[in-house]
């Protein structure tokens, strides 16, 4: 006989990929946010709650956590020089004549100044927290997990082939059903539309292949050519 071979339809490759690309678009937003977009906007509204233009939002000092701003202010007594500040962080973000501000990822320390003297420190959370971030990036992190595991999939669906030959029906890598061995075509009890039982028997033992039309796009004629070698009728057109 003249040889059967099929891959999957295309509507299931179809699905799969958009699966696996909408995962990892979301993987990517989500650590793009967490990583850089949470701190680019909070820098932009740092500037604008200070009266600067958005580009000239300046860069936040990493080591300035929000845990470290809040006890540098409360450590930075009144009257302490700005350079106790500096010392841990160097110049300012922001300087004005009655203020400094050092910006972190997730908030800033404003120090009301006269002079080059601290007279109030207090610490301000951003729009955007580090427990904000940290969110983003967990959830980045376990959509590249999903991912991975759709891309396998992707692969999987794509390397899906079903052959039949004189040897029988092979689906992918499993060992052929020859021909003596099939007994029956049948509906699935379940009625489900598309899907095929293959039984047979091996060995004394029964067994049932389950074959879907949605996975073997083929499935039609491999089961018009085993009724037709085999005199069984075709589940399909009944």
């Amino acid at each position: 006989m003249t040889p059967i071979i099929s891959g999957t339809t295309v509507e299931r490759i179809i699905r799969t990929l958009l699966f696996s690309v909408l995962v990892d678009v979301f993987a990517v937003l989500y650590l793009w946010d967490g990583y850089v977009g949470y701190q680019r906007q909070n820098a932009q509204d740092f500037a604008k709650l200070l009266g600067l233009p958005a580009d000239a939002a300046p860069p936040a000092h990493g080591e300035l956590s929000t845990t470290e701003g809040r006890r540098l202010a409360a450590e930075l007594k009144s009257g302490e020089e700005l350079s106790k500040a500096a010392e841990h962080f160097g110049s300012p973000s922001v300087r004005q004549p009655d203020a400094a501000y050092y910006l972190g990822p997730g908030g800033w320390l404003k120090l009301s100044l006269r002079g080059d003297r601290v007279q109030e420190a207090t610490w301000t959370n951003a729009g955007h927290t580090e427990s904000d971030q940290q969110l983003q990036r967990w959830i980045g992190f376990a959509l590249l997990v999903v991912g991975v595991g759709a891309t396998f999939q992707l692969a999987r669906v794509l390397s899906t082939r079903a052959t039949l030959s004189d040897a029988g029906l092979r689906i992918g890598g499993r060992s052929p059903i020859p021909f003596e061995a099939m007994t029956e075509l049948r509906k699935p009890a379940s009625g489900r539309v598309g899907m095929i039982e293959l039984v047979y028997e091996s060995n004394g033992r029964s067994g049932v292949v389950r074959l879907d039309d949605y996975v073997i796009k083929k499935l039609p004629a491999i089961v018009a050519a085993i009724c037709g070698r085999k005199g069984l009728s075709n589940p399909f057109s009944e």
